[in-house]
């Protein structure tokens, strides 16, 4: 069955999700991507470097985040040489190209999927929300053959609103969580002490921040937070692993403070396995996503506060089990809570374990099986 997955970027992360889908039987995937944007924060792939068949087009980006349009040059062109049965494409609202692909289902030339949250589609009062879910419900949803949700929670969700649960299906969206159980096991203190040592790291009870540095994510907290844990905790040292748009402003600001360390983005697995080896837990201030996978997957507790703009990926986190999602009015708790996970072994070790059982039934193999699934049943029986 000849797929093509269509998305506006391909972050290194989808990197294994891809090469495992094509490996599929009965796929023959062609993924379609614009380049990386610049300053995005996202590590770079080259096609080239990958297994799987990828055609990079010029990408052209309107607005600014949050009211943004995506356009790839020549995609329809691109598609049509491909010969799909099926296509799979990004739901983001960004992507007006989505529109075009409609009209090519409607004229017969493949079965479509849209693969995306759907987060913003909860009820709620707000007129952006509302508008939202009439542009998924009334158009995108009844427009397509089937929707990849990132979740089964979501899926459920959208279920319970009425819709037809024949057609929704969800992915478990995940990263490749085995090759970094493998990594894990194959450390030796030699290395972790040079990846430290290289990276200006000291071998201290640490928080981590890792991910991109853009709006949204609550960087800018991270300071604050961390001083206020620091006069409890003055042995404490918080370790900031990633790139973006506010990285700069970022730097200047804990220039002068001790106990933080930017190492900006890193991207070798390794590397990062060494970082989380002293890791107590990772801390992410503002919206979650596959950051949770991440810190799951090294056996470490996520800490967040609650929030309506949180990424699927949330789900994934039980609070008191393998995380804490903390009350943004409650200081002197939220305080109390970090500074438990730094000091309270016994507390710890138990979030660490949890963390780990989580990320056992998060493999990238049934997220590609649930994709598989999604798309074979459908176009097999056309």
């Amino acid at each position: 069955m000849k797929t093509v997955f269509i998305q506006e970027i391909i972050p290194s992360y989808r990197i294994p999700f891809f090469a495992s889908l094509a490996a599929a039987p009965g796929i023959e995937l062609t993924v379609i991507s614009g380049s990386a944007h610049e300053n995005e924060g996202f590590g770079a792939v080259s096609p080239r470097q990958c297994s799987f068949h990828w055609i990079t087009l010029p990408s052209r980006v309107l607005g600014r985040p949050g009211a943004r349009v995506v356009l790839l040059k020549s995609l329809l062109p691109a598609i049509r040489a491909e010969r799909p049965d099926v296509v799979v494409t990004t739901g983001a609202k960004s992507f007006v190209q989505n529109h075009a692909l409609i009209a090519a289902r409607r004229l017969g030339r493949f079965r479509l999927y849209s693969f995306q949250h759907a987060r913003e589609y909860r009820d709620a009062g707000r007129i952006r929300q509302a508008l939202e879910w009439m542009l998924f419900r009334w158009w995108l949803y009844p427009n397509c053959d089937g929707i990849i949700l990132y979740t089964e929670s979501e899926r459920r969700a959208l279920v319970e609103r009425g819709l037809d649960q024949r057609r929704l299906f969800y992915a478990n969206n995940t990263i490749d969580t085995t090759e970094i159980a493998r990594v894990r096991r194959q450390l030796s203190r030699a290395e972790v002490d040079a990846v430290l040592g290289h990276l200006g790291v000291a071998r201290r009870p640490s928080i981590v921040y890792i991910g991109r540095l853009v709006p949204g994510k609550g960087v800018q907290a991270l300071p604050d937070l961390f001083e206020a844990v620091r006069a409890r905790v003055p042995e404490a040292q918080l370790i900031i692993i990633g790139d973006g748009p506010l990285g700069p402003a970022l730097r200047r600001r804990v220039a002068s403070r001790k106990g933080i360390v930017m190492t900006g983005a890193v991207y070798d697995e390794r590397s990062i396995a060494c970082l989380m080896t002293i890791c107590r837990f990772v801390l992410i201030p503002g919206y979650a996503g596959l950051s949770v996978n991440h810190a799951l997957a090294y056996g470490r507790p996520v800490v967040t506060f609650a929030s309506p703009e949180h990424k699927p990926e949330i789900g994934y986190l039980t609070s008191g089990e393998n995380g804490l999602i903390l009350d943004r009015d409650d200081d002197t708790a939220n305080i109390d809570f970090m500074v438990r996970l730094l000091t309270d072994d016994p507390t710890w070790q138990r979030m660490c374990a949890a963390a780990l059982r989580t990320a056992e039934r998060l493999p990238m193999s049934a997220m590609v099986a649930n994709v598989a699934r999604a798309i074979q049943p459908a176009a097999e029986s056309a």
